[in-house]
Order: C-alpha cells, then structure tokens, then sequence
C-alpha cells in the first residue's frame, strides 16, 4: 500500500446542459477526490473554533467549492467559463454551485471531522448495569414440613 492515493477527480453531474448551443448532453463539474493540505487544515481550523454555524457553513463551503473544484465543462456565449467563477456571484446557487458543494460535503467531511470528534472506547464500561429483567427465584418460599 502506498502513501500515495488516487488523484482522478469525481464526476459531478448539474443536470441537462444548459450551455449556448448545447455542446454536450450533460453539464459537469469535477472535484479533487481529496483535499489539498492548505485547504484541508484550513477547513479543520474553522470546524475547530468557529460556534456561529451561518459563519463556519460559509467558510466551510467556500473551502470545499474554491479548493474542490477542479473543473466544468461550463459555456456561455464568450467561451468556456473559467472555474473562478465560483467567487464572482454569477454562478446560480441551487443549479450549479449546491451540488458541487454537496458531492464536497461527501468526498471531504469526515476526514475533517474524524480527528475533532471524541475518541471512541473499544471496550464496554465497567460499572453497575441496569437491573435485570430475568424473573427472580422467590426467596420467601418456606420450605415444606414433613
């Protein structure tokens, strides 16, 4: 086994192609299956330190878009629109952005979150249990005489 991993981007598929022309059948974007570290750490200092959850989604996201992102095969009437797009507010949220950022959320969320996440125990708790259920033996049965 290598240290190495694969390096294919991921396919993510925005529906029919809306592009001039129609050039293709389907618009695609495509995600580095990993993080790169820069974005990686960063990803994990927000998650660590950041409690407002409008903030930290938004920086988040950003990181998982902006450094995710590795290419689309996007058009309009001047050419191929350039991935930085992404950052300009021209991209239609619900369409185009919102699953790139989804299929993100998928490929890089819990590698981050797996080192802030408390350690799991591998063994059961000591310590007293529940009372048991089992029907007990009566223990103020008299013996019979004979």
């Amino acid at each position: 086994m290598s240290r190495r991993r694969a390096t294919d981007p991921v396919r993510v598929g925005l529906g029919e192609c809306e592009c001039p022309d129609k050039p293709h059948e389907e618009d695609e974007a495509w995600l580095r299956p990993r993080l790169k570290v820069e974005d990686a750490l960063a990803a994990m200092a927000a998650l660590g330190g950041d409690d407002d959850p409008v903030s930290l989604g938004k920086t988040v996201g950003m990181i998982f878009l902006v450094g995710g992102l590795v290419r689309w095969n996007l058009l309009d009437d001047d050419g191929p629109i350039p991935v930085e797009a992404v950052t300009d507010g021209s991209m239609d949220w619900e369409t185009t952005l919102k699953p790139i950022v989804d299929e993100a959320s998928n490929l890089y969320a819990e590698s981050l979150m797996r080192p802030l996440l408390p350690p799991t125990s591998k063994s059961l708790r000591r310590g007293q249990t529940s009372a048991s259920t089992s029907q007990r033996p009566s223990s103020t049965r008299k013996r019979r005489k004979r």
